[in-house]
Parts: C-alpha cells; sequence; structure tokens
C-alpha cells in the first residue's frame, strides 16, 4: 500500500518534470547532502583511499566531490 502511494504522489510528478527542473533538484539534493549534511562522506572517502592509495588527498577530495555532483542517490 505505501509503495503504490510513494508512486503515485511522489515518482510519476516526479518523472514528468522538465530536466532542467530535474538538474537544478539534483543540484540542491548535492548541496545539502554533500556539503550542508555531509551524508557518507566518510564512508566515502575511505573507500577512495583504499580504492586509490596512490592519490594524494587533494586528488581523493576532488573524486569524492565530483561522485557527489553526478550520483545523487534518490
Amino acid at each position: 500500500m505505501g509503495s503504490k502511494i510513494l508512486y503515485y504522489l511522489v515518482i510519476i510528478p516526479i518523472s514528468k518534470l522538465p530536466f532542467g527542473i530535474l538538474y537544478l533538484i539534483s543540484d540542491i539534493l548535492y548541496l545539502v547532502l554533500y556539503k550542508i549534511i555531509g551524508y557518507r562522506t566518510k564512508v566515502v572517502s575511505q573507500n577512495l583511499r583504499n580504492s586509490f592509495p596512490e592519490k594524494s588527498a587533494s586528488e581523493i577530495q576532488k573524486i569524492e566531490s565530483e561522485f557527489y555532483a553526478h550520483c545523487v542517490i534518490w
């Protein structure tokens, strides 16, 4: 029951929005999740350090920021 409500009240209206509005929502979510709340930044940073031990701290930070900017999770 709850999934149908979510589908009809959230998913369908969002799917009807033009791309410009979706990009704006994505940018806002990036700011809120990464810059303000810091959602899972320690986990992402640790995973990047484990995956790329040869990269410097500034390179890891750049990759982390780009990850959040392009992979906002709904």
